[in-house]
């Protein structure tokens, strides 16, 4: 994926599903946000994820969703704000794909 690439997929996904969906790359969350702007750093956080994946990376893996334990502050996908934070419990969900994905999770 080159950069050009990448910022359009950036772009694209500003057209989420209408109606009951949060959007953390494009819509604020007035309760919980820390302003007006945290789209805008969500959207930054996870281009500079993926900028420093390009040329690297094999595979991307894309979540439907962001999931119940993560990215709705950082907007990095799979990524818990708990375990940014050092308070996540034992298992983290990224090893135990890690292992799926290797082969390894039976």
């Amino acid at each position: 994926m080159s950069r050009n690439q990448l910022d359009r997929f950036l772009r694209l996904l500003k057209k989420s599903p209408s109606g009951a969906v949060f959007n953390p790359w494009w819509e604020v969350d007035a309760q919980n946000d820390i302003g007006p702007n945290a789209p805008v750093i969500r959207r930054k956080q996870l281009s500079l994820y993926l900028r420093e994946r390009l040329g690297n990376a094999r595979l991307a893996i894309i979540g439907e969703a962001l999931g119940y334990r993560g990215g709705h502050f950082s907007g990095i996908p799979m990524t818990s704000e708990r375990a940014l934070l050092g308070k996540q419990p034992d298992i983290i969900a990224a090893l135990c794909e890690r292992r799926y994905l290797r082969g390894k999770g039976n």
